[in-house]
């Protein structure tokens, strides 16, 4: 499908068609359906926008891209659709009015390799909501609360079983989410300066730099810090240090119902589910 020429966009409009149709890649539009979907229209640091986008991103390319194909997205996103604001060591992005217009359909659209944008085509929905939130405990000298966006926990379970699973790199390849994959290879590749693994090599997933260390894959509780609202963390949790992996949020096993409660009345959509949660943490 031949996509339109661009025009020098007017101002606070961003890129446009020759015909005034807002022009915008798919990661793009993944990215404003993300925050749409988001309380408030906001995503608390770069990992958390391209966690809320994922499915969306999935669902229009039809295969799941390199997680650094859609973070190198993030930056070139208009900032007259999503605003960027500094906190800390994180960037938190808000979805604008423009950008909002475009993902509702109040202004006309044109997504590169996909055609017009109308809001029917969101009506299906992504095999997993982007803000759908997966609540349970786990152990870690006394219970604690973990929360996971769906995609993640999903995603996570699936790599800690084909880690536990696969016995050449080429099984490790086909169990393993893509992304999570490539992650893995390109650590084993700077490690040991060598070509992506045969698919016949065995596969231990402790040669993979970080895993025996405990810093790969990512450790939830410590995400936790980057997207869980500053309200619930200053109400229910407090961020403990450990000797070898930096901080984690802590939040008490037994406050969890008030916790996801909590987290339902700022927009979030929580279910508890601790099986899905123990095999996101390779339990």
């Amino acid at each position: 499908m031949r996509t339109p020429r661009g025009r020098r966009p007017r101002a606070g409009t961003g890129p446009q068609t020759r015909h005034g149709a807002a022009l915008l890649t798919r990661n793009h539009l993944a990215f404003l359906q993300g925050l749409l979907d988001r309380p408030g229209g906001r995503c608390r640091s770069q990992k958390d926008l391209i966690q809320a986008a994922w499915p969306y991103v999935a669902r229009y390319r039809g295969s799941e891209p390199s997680w650094w194909c859609v973070q190198k997205a993030t930056r070139t996103l208009p900032l007259a659709w999503v605003s960027r604001r500094r906190r800390g060591n994180r960037l938190e992005f808000r979805l604008l009015a423009h950008g909002r217009a475009i993902v509702t359909g109040t202004v006309p659209a044109w997504v590169r390799g996909m055609g017009p944008w109308t809001p029917v085509a969101r009506q299906a929905g992504p095999p997993s909501l982007p803000g759908a939130i997966v609540v349970g405990t786990v152990e870690n000298d006394g219970l604690e609360v973990v929360m996971i966006p769906q995609h993640e926990a999903e995603s996570l379970a699936r790599l800690h079983h084909a880690m536990g699973t696969a016995t050449t790199w080429g099984e490790f390849k086909r169990l393993a989410p893509p992304e999570h994959y490539e992650d893995a290879v390109r650590r084993w590749m700077d490690s040991n300066e060598e070509e992506e693994p045969a698919a016949d090599q065995p596969f231990d997933a402790y040669d993979i730099p970080g895993r025996g260390d405990g810093d790969w894959p990512n450790w939830p509780a410590q995400d936790m810090l980057a997207w869980v609202p500053d309200e619930i963390q200053a109400r229910f949790g407090r961020s403990q240090a450990s000797v070898l992996n930096g901080s984690w949020l802590s939040l008490p096993g037994e406050s969890i119902d008030e916790i996801a409660a909590a987290m339902k009345r700022l927009g979030y959509r929580c279910r508890r589910d601790d099986a899905l949660i123990a095999r996101a943490h390779g339990i």
